[in-house]
Order: structure tokens, then sequence, then C-alpha cells
């Protein structure tokens, strides 16, 4: 009997759910990690270094590959936060 993956099979959930819980997965760890090893005290500025650090150390290792991508987001995000509150002190 062939194998069939388990997307593939009558009434299992889809290879998008399978994807999504993933990513769900790997934003969680990756929030985790930043609970655990980025000092919430910081300033903006050193607790996007800091999270830069933490990815760079974690994209050594090749099974980190979707919580890398979830902390960069993540600091994409709190650099988004850090301009607008610059743009919003300027007016």
């Amino acid at each position: 009997m062939d194998k069939v993956p388990i997307y593939a099979q009558p009434n299992s959930r889809g290879q998008d759910d399978f994807t999504n819980d993933l990513r769900n997965d790997a934003i969680d760890t990756a929030n985790r990690y930043i609970k655990d090893e980025v000092d919430p005290t910081l300033r903006h500025e050193d607790r996007i270094k800091a999270m830069v650090d933490l990815a760079n150390h974690l994209s050594a290792d090749d099974g980190n590959k979707y919580i890398v991508i979830a902390i960069r987001e993540r600091i994409a995000m709190e650099k988004s936060v850090l301009l607008m509150q610059a743009d919003s002190m300027m007016v």
C-alpha cells in the first residue's frame, strides 16, 4: 500500500493547517525566547539590538529557521513602532 501524506487523507487536516500550526508554534517559541533572553527594561534601540543578536545566534541552527523568521518579523514591527514614535515627536 502506498503511503499517503496525512494532509491528503480523507477527513484530515489540509496542508495549510499544517503550515499554520508550524508558523503559530514558531511565533509562540520566538515570543518565549524574547521574553526569556531579552531584558524588558532596555530602551527600544537596545532591545532591538538584543533581539537581532538573539536571531543571529539562533540562525546558526537550521532547525530554528521559522523561529528566526518570527523574531525578525517582531524586530521589523518594533522598528516601525519606534519610527512612528519618532515621527509623532516631530509634530
